[in-house]
């Protein structure tokens, strides 16, 4: 059995996130809510030991549905990161990434915007955009390349 001790700072960003949620959940309910919640509090962990051990780089691969979008907020709010890109590959789930982002971090709510062909929120510290908009070069150029602390880019 491989056994994982996060950090305090880790679960208590995490517990205060999730832990009311699964409040008046019945037993099976709440047992696999756990097991989701522990999963991702391992990967954030993981990600916490990746950049411990000195990377600037992670690659988390989580089938679809599993928590790639809860798990990136929550790496956002554990590291306190100022400037962050969130990049999808298809403008629908720019919102829902967005509301996912606002129930992790709902003080960041007005920090947060998008960056699309029709909507350009440069002053907002966390940009949600397309890679159809981001990918061209007119507009990765209104950026500084060190202008991100953090990219997360999910795809296919």
């Amino acid at each position: 059995m491989f056994v994982v001790f996060a950090t305090d700072r880790i679960k208590n960003n995490f517990y205060s996130t999730y832990g009311a949620r699964i409040e008046g959940l019945s037993q099976e309910r709440k047992y696999s809510n756990l097991r989701f919640y522990w999963k991702l509090q391992k990967a954030l962990f993981n990600l916490q030991k990746t950049r411990e051990s000195g990377f600037d780089r992670a690659l988390a691969i989580l089938a679809t549905g599993l928590g790639k979008t809860i798990l990136s907020a929550l790496d956002v709010k554990s590291i306190k990161a100022k400037k962050v890109l969130f990049i999808v590959h298809i403008n629908e789930i720019l919102k829902q990434t967005k509301d996912s982002f606002e129930k992790v971090i709902p003080d960041m709510k007005d920090e947060m915007g998008f960056y699309t062909g029709k909507q350009k929120d440069k002053d907002k510290n966390i940009l949600f955009a397309s890679i159809q908009t981001m990918g061209r070069n007119k507009h990765i150029q209104n950026f500084p390349k060190d202008y991100f602390g953090n990219i997360i880019v999910t795809g296919k």
